[in-house]
């Protein structure tokens, strides 16, 4: 299987608050996706979606959708007679990939893949020094 580019189609059943968004701005944050082949294949699409639908809902392109969607943005409570709305503490405190449900997605599945060394490993058992031919007093 190849790296495939997803389409803005891909990106529509994947997050439906996308649904009314033209075709020409999905595609083009979908292109803005800072995601290469050095990620893993099977994480490489879902990614690039993640990543354009954080950008887009940053810049505020979306419907956000019903209920789940906004709880999404740290909404605690929407009130809608006299609107009255609450935020989480998270979520007013949030910033980068953590404004919303598709940066968590994009930074989770980013620091699976560039996260860097997960086990570091010490030393067991004596270490001899070379040069004075011992065991070194620290060991």
């Amino acid at each position: 299987m190849a790296y495939v580019v997803p389409t803005f189609a891909d990106l529509r059943v994947k997050y439906p608050a996308f649904t009314d968004t033209p075709e020409a701005t999905i595609t083009a944050y979908i292109a803005s996706a800072q995601v290469d082949t050095s990620w893993l294949e099977a994480d490489y699409a879902n990614a690039i979606m993640a990543y354009a639908a954080w950008a887009m809902t940053d810049a505020g392109i979306g419907t956000g959708g019903e209920i789940a969607g906004y709880v999404g943005q740290g909404i605690n409570r929407l009130k809608s007679g006299t609107l009255d709305v609450s935020f989480s503490d998270a979520a007013t405190s949030a910033t980068g990939f953590a404004t919303n449900v598709y940066g968590r997605e994009y930074d989770r599945l980013l620091r699976k893949n560039k996260g860097g060394p997960r086990v570091v490993r010490g030393c067991v058992g004596p270490v001899y020094d070379g040069y004075r031919n011992g065991i070194l007093p620290w060991a």
